[in-house]
């Protein structure tokens, strides 16, 4: 069985970590609460991975143009080094974090 992002204090790790990394030049300019990188990251864990925008905003109780910035802030977080970690297809709608790639470019276990 695959460990989930959400087995271990990951989800934490990376939410402290976030703050930091946007110190960074093309990183969003205010840091995202840890709580939201906690609830974002860990809704799409749960569900494989994979999330409607509808679905998110409903989970972070945010309307859809607000979720949809915040996949933006996140693909700027995750995405380094040209790693498609977390992606958004806007023709259906759905976000998608590639649990896989999130391990190995964060060193999680």
């Amino acid at each position: 069985m695959v460990r989930s992002v959400l087995d271990s204090g990951d989800l934490h790790d990376l939410a402290l970590w976030a703050p930091r990394a946007l110190e960074e030049p093309g990183a969003p300019r205010a840091p995202p609460p840890e709580e939201i990188v906690v609830r974002f990251l860990g809704f799409l864990a749960e569900r494989g991975g994979k999330a409607t925008v509808a679905a998110l905003a409903r989970r972070l109780d945010e309307p859809s143009h607000r979720v949809i910035g915040r996949v933006a802030a996140f693909q700027r977080l995750l995405n380094i080094e040209g790693y498609p970690i977390l992606s958004r297809d806007e023709e259906s709608g759905t976000v998608e974090l590639n649990e896989s790639l999130l391990r190995e470019q964060f060193e999680l276990r």
